[in-house]
């Protein structure tokens, strides 16, 4: 029962019906997620992760890729249960979410190094503007008070956080 990203992109397809993202330049980047009810799984993982007052914080300069309730819930059964109850691994996949500096435009491709050390792949376009993030678009994008947000219809997951998720994840689903 393996689960790539790419699946998990398709079958999140239906989230980008809705394409809105916060933006209220005056919030910070958790105030931003948590203010918007479309993204109270993420604000909810970020508190239980310990990690809403580094987004809070309006000092820092950071980038964060949003996924939002629809993303969570097209999650295969006990893997939102399983992050929850494992704030370890929830802390590992959401500081691979969070970039520590302010990504507005760049040229071509780069590798950047998120908050768990781990690479995502940042794709932009004859513009400058950032369109893809490990070959998954970019839907919308917010400038907060300490940084910006992008929102993606997927979770990013390096291969050996998504074997991590899917061996917890069963335990929740009998």
């Amino acid at each position: 029962m393996k689960m790539t990203r790419n699946v998990i992109g398709l079958a999140l397809v239906f989230s980008l019906l809705s394409a809105t993202a916060f933006a209220s330049s005056h919030e910070t980047l958790f105030e931003g997620i948590k203010n918007d009810p479309n993204y109270s799984t993420l604000a909810t993982a970020l508190e239980v992760a310990g990690l809403a007052s580094a987004l809070d914080n309006s000092d820092s300069e950071l980038t964060v890729f949003t996924p939002d309730n629809d993303v969570f819930n097209a999650l295969p059964c006990g893997a939102v249960e399983a992050l929850l109850d494992d704030t370890h691994l929830l802390k590992q996949i959401l500081k691979l979410h969070v970039s520590p500096k302010t990504i507005k435009t760049g040229n071509g491709v780069m590798f950047q190094k998120q908050l768990n050390g781990g690479l995502v792949k940042l794709e932009f376009g004859p513009h400058g503007e950032l369109q893809y993030v490990n070959d998954g678009s970019i839907i919308a994008k917010a400038d907060l008070a300490n940084g910006r947000s992008y929102r993606i219809a997927f979770i990013l997951l390096t291969n050996e956080l998504e074997g991590q998720l899917l061996e917890a994840a069963p335990d929740f689903c009998h």
